[in-house]
């Protein structure tokens, strides 16, 4: 996890990013203001200032259901209640036979 960028290097970088275009430009006037940021730290300034002006938030990661039971367990279990019902019964071990 990147460390915690200072208040007056992302003030420089927005205020410089107004100015000047490019990424580029942008990390070599900030760092010849004296502040340290490298392409990788602007960049990630400007996207998530470009997020909270849009008001873009992060949709949490969906989880699939865990403990869910597979579809062919359904059939097989119709199977083994029918036979279960029988006047004579099938052992489990004939059951398991088939």
């Amino acid at each position: 996890m990147p460390s915690e960028t200072s208040s007056e290097t992302v003030a420089a970088i927005l205020a410089t990013a107004r100015k000047v275009g490019s990424l580029r430009k942008i990390t070599k006037e900030v760092t010849a203001m004296g502040y340290p940021a490298s392409y990788g730290t602007v960049r990630r300034i400007l996207r998530k200032d470009k997020d909270t002006t849009k008001g873009v938030h992060k949709k949490p990661k969906e989880i699939p259901p865990q403990n869910t039971r597979p579809h062919h367990i359904k059939s097989i279990e119709k199977k083994v209640f029918k036979d279960i019902d029988k006047p004579n019964p099938p052992s489990q071990r004939q059951m398991a036979k088939k």
